[in-house]
């Protein structure tokens, strides 16, 4: 559990997660890693008196909600405990809520101080057993508090940004423990955070759109629609839409099954049928796009090392120079693949040397080699040679999403062969307003802590 909400773009080690020992007034003494805090002076019952200790960490910003908990150990003497938000400049030989820029919730009489000695009601007092949360939504710039779990309202408007956790105490015999997030929370704060993101989803599908163009947006996101159906080879579905709709497909129904099926064999590890389609259908594709070539060849490398597909090695005059100073009882008994046929390994070790090799030269000599591609080169190689390669550190090679990666990048290959869009508009856009959304956390726009693009696209 985190106090911080959906925030995974928030580096974690910003956040406030203790008390800051060398910022807090001496009367204080600071325990359990921190966490625990208890009033050790005298105490009188006169603000002048009274100590408070500030958090490691401010509340950034771009945090959207940001929540924590203070469970009053014991109320001590007189139970003049304030919880709140203080600034860097503000003292510490005073509850928060007191001074200039702090916030503060006290015990005693459950009023609330904004930078003034002069209080007002608010909620209940508190005492020993109490647990009081005090959240802050960087949004909307308000504070509020809860008791016990129960929420108490919004404290205070027009809180400015980057404050800090404070709890202030005053006289002998008080304690508390914060949690900042290490426990689960009494307040259930991701409800209130869940509910709070579809406001602010309901707020932008609910904004009008300028009149100029009101006009256009029907006929626009039929486009939008139709070009992904006929980019992903929906074939009925892209027909039945162009007819609703009143479009022209720009490729023919024939040319969408290809793809389709090309996209279907590579998402079941059937590469050499791949191959004989792309070979039949677009000829000299592959010698036309080396690092195409180069893609299919390293999945059908792994296709058949995990024994979805195969070659054959008849074909290319027997096995008897794979291997030329071993024989075949020696290479399965050998210690490189006690799972593995000699006629697997032999299958891998051809095909490694033949098919794969004399590509990655000529992309060397025409420093088509990039770093990425290379490291990937490099990992094939060194797969093959775990006794379980599912097991191994490489295992990512053999993840379907290395397929999914390579349909999308053969599909694209193929469409641009077509004179047809590589990628189709929808997922421009889309890249779009990930890169907004990712420009607008950069700004600290807090409510990109809430709000993804995903949440729109479910």
């Amino acid at each position: 559990m985190n106090s911080v909400t959906d925030t995974s773009h928030v580096i974690q080690d910003n956040l406030p997660s203790m008390w800051n020992a060398k910022d807090n007034y001496s009367s204080l003494s600071l325990t359990h890693n921190n966490l625990w805090v208890s009033f050790r002076g005298h105490g009188k019952a006169h603000q002048k008196e009274a100590a408070s200790v500030r958090s490691n960490n401010s509340i950034p910003k771009s945090c959207g909600i940001y929540y924590f908990e203070i469970h009053i150990i014991s109320k001590g003497r007189d139970g003049f405990i304030g919880i709140g938000l203080t600034s860097r400049k503000s003292v510490t030989n005073r509850l928060p809520g007191l001074d200039k820029n702090s916030y503060g919730y006290h015990g005693d009489d459950g009023c609330i101080f904004s930078s003034s000695s002069s209080g007002k009601p608010y909620g209940p007092s508190f005492t020993t057993n109490d647990v009081i949360g005090c959240g802050l939504n960087t949004i909307t710039n308000t504070c509020f508090y809860t008791k016990n779990g129960i929420f108490l309202g919004h404290a205070f408007q027009n809180v400015p940004s980057n404050l800090y956790p404070t709890i202030g105490l005053q006289t002998s015999g008080e304690t508390i423990a914060a949690n900042f997030g290490q426990e689960s929370f009494m307040y259930d704060i991701e409800g209130i955070s869940s509910s709070f993101r579809q406001k602010l989803i309901d707020s932008i599908i609910k904004r009008k759109l300028p009149s100029h163009t009101v006009s256009t947006a029907p006929d626009y996101m039929h486009e939008l629609v139709l070009s992904y159906l006929v980019h992903h080879g929906h074939c009925r579905s892209a027909r039945a839409f162009a007819s609703a709709t009143d479009q022209d497909i720009a490729e023919s129904e024939a040319s969408m099954v290809q793809r389709q099926q090309i996209h279907n064999y590579i998402l079941s590890g059937k590469i050499s049928e791949v191959i004989k389609m792309c070979d039949s259908f677009y000829p000299d594709l592959f010698e036309s796009n080396l690092e195409l070539k180069f893609r299919v060849k390293c999945q059908q490398f792994l296709e058949i090392l995990s024994g979805n597909d195969s070659i054959n090695l008849e074909a290319f005059n027997g096995t008897e120079n794979i291997f030329p100073y071993e024989d075949s009882n020696s290479i399965e008994n050998s210690n490189i693949s006690t799972a593995r046929t000699y006629k697997e390994l032999a299958s891998l070790v051809y095909f490694g040397r033949n098919e794969l090799i004399p590509i990655v030269n000529v992309m060397l000599e025409r420093k088509l080699m990039t770093e990425e591609l290379t490291s990937y080169y490099q990992d094939i190689f060194s797969i093959f040679v775990y006794p379980d390669p599912m097991n191994s550190p490489l295992t990512y090679l053999l993840d379907n999403s290395q397929r999914i990666s390579l349909g999308n990048y053969l599909n694209s290959v193929i469409l641009m062969r077509l004179n047809l869009p590589a990628n189709p508009p929808l997922h421009t856009l889309l890249q779009y307003a990930n890169q907004t959304w990712k420009y607008m956390q950069e700004k600290e726009v807090s409510s990109t802590a809430l709000l993804s693009i995903n949440h729109f696209c479910t």
